[in-house]
């Protein structure tokens, strides 16, 4: 209210309270005040302004003097921006101060007010000059002194316009209930005031009340040393009446709910104010998604506060905040409110229960930083910030980011019962009980307790850098763990996520641990680990460790473990036996965290079971080709490693092949009762032992010894070089070698395969072997087998070979030198003895220096014991005593000595049967005279004389002779054959092509030959012929000439010419026949043709050339 109003105000008054006390000096019945009402009226006004409308008064002095209007009412006052209406007045007045020139009203009471407040600007006054007042004397205030000892007001309602606070909106309030009670009312004395009111809308303002006192108005009405003193409470105030007042921020439109709020003042009206009060949002809910991201509710939501401001110094003694169970406490003060505000001294502590404050935080504002920070508010626990300091802070120029302004706090904090995930998937860390202190955004932590799952941890401390960012943890952790045998579910179940089924025992920590939560895989751990009687499984293998002792060094870039030693269990499954053994190791891992790369630097166990080695490769992953290796561990044996040790094994990149390991790999282990089956067909080898080492990328195998079903082998001595490729081999082999008799079934069965029913051998054999790849000469062998015994016997026919002795030595580089000493022996107790060389086997200088002989051999036992003579169906008995001496590279130096003499002689190749065959031989310097051979070729009776003469060019002359030479049976027919064969073919389409080349015998072009054949007669193709003449000369590949003569049915055919067959493809041929007299029926007949019109005889006289083929 202006000074001019309140002064106009005032003198109104002070004319009620004048008329009052005139009224009561008066007699009531003597004196009627309302003969006054007009003048009274109009001099209000006149002093007001607008229109006043005062309603009969009445007064009385019977019980003190006594003033009642019956109603007042002032509209359209331009003295104060309101209009007043008043159902009755009634004031008691004092008389005795009367005397005084002093008005005291023991009691006013104004009933059932209505007032109607407007506020809005005064345009017309802002655009008018304004007029300084003209001078005139000084105002000497009120000239009665006026005191109110009682005032009430009740029963009164306030209407409100404001168009003053909203420029351009007009809000209208209505307030009821309205009381007001004031005592004291008087310059100079402290005045005491009651009042209550509500508004009358249900979204309003709610219901006000307030006491107070004020002093420091004078006789004059101006304040000296003013004071006032309230306490209000404010209840039920509904956000919807605070939106017109906060503007149009999407924020605002958010707020729900109605608050309360208490307050208690105390100031001068000027420079120095005092608050102390409370806020309650319970009531009030708040969503700003742009923050925070749901609702903030309002439960049990208080803040209080005590605050003081001294001109334009605003200070905060204190401020407490509580939302359910979080609470934050702070103080602090802006200095220079007006012009540049700072705040300064600024302080909080807080007790933030963490699950139940995280929808508190803005975690968008924070950004993705903040994710880490807030899966430990997701955990639980508490935190109790003793004390935190926040730097100045100028807020005309704000820090730019919240992060940047958390990163200057530092604080003192203790947290408990709080849990931490490292990692996704890894159990948290959870009843952390620890102290923080806080300074620059980096957290400096000392873990008093702590557990992961139901394991207590060691001590931890540490820091954890960029705190409200990416948090970096770096934390250390020093003494024992513990895992029993029986963890809770939660940790079994992190086990299986690291494959692993079990784990229990103890361990000595002494390491550190940094983790950038940005990147949450790049764990750095760097100190010692010390494994302490640890039982583990991986669901990866069968095997359990127990009693693991090792100690592991690690630092960021490598992983040490030493001393490692367990004992390996592996259970027993449908394929191995149950087995343990112990184990030793140490190795490294370098860049384990990024690309690791294990190098074994040493290992050794004791005897382990083959099958048990089987049942812990994952032979799956392997393919196929790792079948045979499984399936001979899988037979047996025992393998003890002494010693291994692996180069560097990149994970991230494994070589092409576990070969290219070898050359740097270091080994040494001992194996027995192995068993290989290298060759399906055979019996495998059994009973293998020895010992292996590996060095210098040589593999050496000493003492290797074992047997092959019966047969005992000797005694193996292996070196390996250049095993990443193209290897170096050489094998010692020495030692007895011994087949034994045996009922074994499956050796018997394989001797009968070879038809044979036993085989008993004794000898020493010492040979050695060497292959170098890279010289492409294949092995290089020398040494000796001693015979000292043999007995074999044949099945089914019982054909005994017995008694064989002697010595046999075999050399071989580019070629094969064998060499036969004293081969002596029984086929069925016909003596056979065998002595010589074979020299250059395979090269071009072979030499066959060969001594053997034989009496009464029969053929038949012979060949029971060589498959390829059964096959022949070979019979009858042969003599023999040869000397051969055969160079191929000069065969004219050829040597042959000795006697070969054959007694019924049987044998049956593919479309040759042979029986009755009587030969004798005689080798001289480089010839064999047949003497005499006599046999029944396919029923047809051969014999023939000649020699054959140089083996390397053979040189052959030969006379054949036939009493009845039937070509039909001796050359049958092989066209029909031919046909059969191909039937097939033909029925099924196309035959595929084949593309074999047609070729002779070597031999054939270097024969030579001249033969001769007669024979009393004979028939050919059904043409039957007598004293049959053939005379030929053969020279390698060319018939250079033939003369044949015959007789047939009453004519002669007679024919000379020559046949060149050096490419069996491309034939030529001349002849010159002189037939006589021969049947063009018969001729016909041998040509396959059925009807033939012609008949009679047909003479032939002339030259033919031609080509075949």
């Amino acid at each position: 209210m202006k000074p001019a109003a309140r002064k106009k105000f005032a003198i109104a008054l002070g004319i009620l309270v004048l008329l009052a006390i005139i009224a009561s000096l008066l007699l009531p019945r003597l004196i009627d005040p309302n003969q006054y009402n007009g003048r009274m009226v109009s001099e209000l006004e006149k002093a007001l302004g607008g229109r006043v409308r005062m309603g009969h008064i009445t007064w009385g002095i019977l019980k003190g003097l006594w003033l009642e209007v019956d109603g007042f009412e002032i509209t359209g006052a331009s003295a104060f921006p309101l209009d007043f209406k008043l159902s009755r007045i009634y004031a008691g007045v004092s008389i005795t101060p009367l005397i005084k020139k002093k008005i005291v009203l023991n009691h006013l009471r104004l009933e059932s007010p209505d007032v109607r407040l407007r506020l809005q600007p005064g345009p017309q006054e802002a655009g008018r000059e304004q007029k300084p007042p003209a001078a005139g004397p000084k105002s000497a205030g009120i000239a009665l002194a006026i005191e109110v000892e009682e005032v009430l007001i009740a029963d009164g309602k306030v209407r409100l316009e404001d168009s003053l606070t909203l420029p351009g909106k007009t809000v209208t309030r209505d307030f009821g209930d309205i009381e007001i009670r004031a005592s004291n009312l008087a310059p100079g004395r402290e005045m005491l005031f009651d009042i209550s009111m509500k508004d009358n809308a249900a979204p309003g303002f709610g219901a006000f009340k307030a006491q107070g006192s004020f002093v420091g108005l004078t006789d004059s009405l101006a304040l000296q040393n003013p004071k006032l003193t309230v306490h209000a409470t404010l209840s039920g105030l509904h956000t919807d009446a605070l939106k017109p007042y906060l503007g149009n921020a999407p924020w605002v439109q958010q707020l729900s709910g109605s608050l309360s709020m208490a307050v208690n003042y105390e100031g001068d009206l000027r420079s120095h104010h005092r608050a102390e009060g409370s806020v309650d949002l319970s009531q009030v809910a708040f969503s700003y998604p742009s923050l925070w991201e749901a609702p903030l509710p309002g439960a049990e939501t208080k803040i209080t506060y005590r605050a003081d401001l001294q001109a334009d110094d605003l200070t905060v003694e204190s401020l407490e905040v509580k939302v359910g169970k979080f609470s934050l406490r702070a103080r602090g003060g802006v200095a220079g409110l007006k012009t540049r505000p700072m705040v300064k001294n600024a302080a909080f502590s807080a007790d933030v229960p963490l699950r139940d404050s995280v929808s508190l935080f803005p975690w968008k504002v924070l950004g993705d930083g903040a994710a880490f920070v807030r899966s430990i508010f997701e955990g639980g626990g508490k935190v109790e910030i003793e004390q935190a300091v926040i730097p100045p802070i100028d807020l005309t120029e704000p820090p730019a980011t919240a992060v940047a302004l958390l990163n200057a706090i530092g604080s003192t904090s203790r947290i408990s019962g709080v849990s931490v995930e490292f990692a996704p998937g890894m159990p948290r860390i959870k009843n952390i009980d620890i102290n923080v202190r806080l300074a620059e955004g980096t957290a400096q932590v000392q873990v008093l307790s702590a557990q992961f799952t139901t394991v207590d941890l060691p001590n931890i401390s540490g820091k954890v850098g960029k705190l409200f960012e990416a948090p970096l943890i770096d934390v250390t952790v020093k003494g024992p763990v513990q895992v029993s045998n029986q963890p809770p579910e939660d940790l079994a179940a992190f086990f299986r996520r690291c494959e692993m089924e079990e784990v229990n025992g103890s361990a000595d920590l002494d390491a550190a641990v940094v983790v950038d939560t940005s990147h949450p895989v790049n764990v750095e751990i760097r100190g010692n680990v010390g494994l302490r009687d640890v039982e583990a499984k991986s669901s990866l293998s069968p095997a359990r460790l127990e009693g693991l002792q090792a100690d592991l060094a690690i630092t960021p870039d490598v992983a040490k473990v030493t001393n490692l030693s367990t004992a390996v269990t592996v259970p027993a499954s449908s394929s191995s036996p149950k087995g343990r053994f112990d184990l030793q190791l140490e190795a490294r891992v370098d860049e384990w965290s990024r690309r690791p790369a294990v190098t074994l630097q040493r290992m050794r166990t004791s005897p382990v079971a083959l099958p048990v080695v089987a049942s812990l490769v994952p032979w799956e992953k392997l393919g196929e080709s790792a079948e045979p290796v499984k399936q001979t561990l899988l037979k047996g044996g025992a393998v003890t490693i002494a010693r291994v040790s692996l180069p560097k094994v990149e994970l991230f990149n494994l070589p092409k092949s576990p070969a290219l390991l070898l050359p740097r790999a270091k080994a040494a282990a001992g194996f027995a009762g192995l068993a290989l089956q290298p060759f399906p067909s055979l019996p495998g080898f059994e009973e293998v032992k020895g010992r292996i080492n590996l060095e210098n990328g040589v593999l050496t195998a000493a003492g290797v010894q074992g047997r092959m079903g019966p047969l005992s082998l000797p005694g193996l001595n292996i070196r390996v070089s250049r095993l990443d490729g193209r290897p170096k081999v050489a094998v010692q082999a020495k030692g007895p070698v011994q087949l034994a008799a045996t009922s074994d079934e499956k050796v018997e069965d394989l001797l009968k395969r070879y038809g044979l029913k036993s085989l008993v051998v004794s000898a020493h054999i010492d040979m050695q072997g060497d292959f170098d790849e890279t010289l492409h000469e294949g092995w290089i062998t020398d040494g000796s087998l001693d015979i000292s015994g043999v007995r074999a016997e044949t099945y089914p026919e019982g054909v005994v070979m017995d008694n064989v002795q002697g010595r046999v030595t075999v050399k071989r580089k580019k070629g094969i030198d064998i060499t036969a000493e004293n081969i002596k022996g029984q086929v069925n107790q016909a003596p056979v003895q065998l002595s010589g060389k074979i020299l250059g086997v395979g090269t071009p200088n072979l030499v066959v220096d060969v001594k053997a002989g034989a009496k009464h051999l029969e053929l038949a036992h012979l060949r029971e014991l060589s498959p390829a003579l059964k096959k022949l169906s070979l019979a009858g008995t042969v003599d023999m005593d040869l000397d051969v001496h055969v160079p191929y590279a000069a065969a004219k130096n050829s040597r042959l000595k000795g006697k070969l003499a054959t007694r019924d002689l049987s044998c049956r190749l593919a479309h040759m049967s042979v029986e009755k065959g009587d030969a004798e031989l005689n080798l001289t310097g480089n010839t064999a005279l047949i003497k005499q051979l006599k046999m029944q070729v396919n029923g047809v009776w051969l014999a023939a004389t000649g020699q054959v003469a140089n083996l390397a060019e053979p040189d052959i002359q030969l006379l054949v002779t036939s009493p009845d030479l039937d070509l039909d049976r001796l050359i049958p027919a092989a066209s029909a054959e031919g046909h059969e064969d191909k039937a097939p073919q033909d029925k099924g389409g196309h035959a595929p092509e084949k593309t074999t080349k047609t070729e002779w015998p070597p031999v054939a072009y270097k024969t030579t030959a001249h033969i001769q054949v007669d024979a009393e007669e004979g028939r050919c193709k059904g043409i039957k012929f007598q004293k049959l003449k053939l005379d030929a000369a053969y020279d390698r590949g060319v018939m250079k000439h033939y003369d044949l003569n015959l007789d047939t049915e009453g004519g002669r055919i007679a024919a000379k010419g020559s046949v060149d067959l050096r490419d069996p493809k491309h034939v030529t041929f001349t002849v010159n026949p002189n037939i006589t007299s021969l049947p063009v029926e018969r001729v016909a007949t041998a040509l396959g043709i059925s009807d033939v019109s012609v008949s009679g005889p047909m003479s032939l006289n002339g030259q033919l050339q031609g080509k075949a083929g």
